[in-house]
């Protein structure tokens, strides 16, 4: 059986207001939970079995202002995150998905109110070759 890929984009629609309501320091930039939730996920996912690779990137949403590297360091207002991750089987994915882990760290960073979105990605079997003249 081929190993499946899991599409997940988080959107993070929190603010200010609602990290300084959950007693977070106002002078810790949002971004920083942002990559401590995505960080804390992907290190207990990839303790899980079936688990094979994951590889996280910054959503840019068509917005990219400029082809220097510093200045794409230099963006600040980054709120959405895709993640594909491969999986031995839909059964591996499926228990880490609805662990008791991910749920507790969803519940410790609710207040970035991530938005989910899921695709199974799986590999297209049939392929036409078609030649271009």
């Amino acid at each position: 059986m081929n190993p499946i890929k899991i599409l997940i984009t988080k959107t993070f629609t929190s603010n200010v207001q609602n990290v300084a309501k959950h007693n977070i320091l106002p002078t810790s930039p949002l971004i920083d939970h942002i990559c401590s939730y995505s960080n804390m996920i992907t290190n207990k996912a990839s303790s899980y079995p079936g688990f094979i690779d994951t590889q996280s990137y910054w959503d840019l949403g068509g917005h990219l202002i400029s082809t220097n590297d510093e200045d794409i360091q230099n963006i600040t207002n980054y709120n959405k995150i895709i993640t594909i991750s491969q999986w031995e089987t839909m059964h591996y994915w499926f228990d880490w998905f609805h662990s008791e882990d991910r749920k507790y760290i969803t519940t410790k960073y609710d207040f970035l109110d991530i938005k989910t979105e899921t695709s199974h990605l799986f590999p297209k079997l049939m392929f036409k070759d078609i030649a271009l003249l």
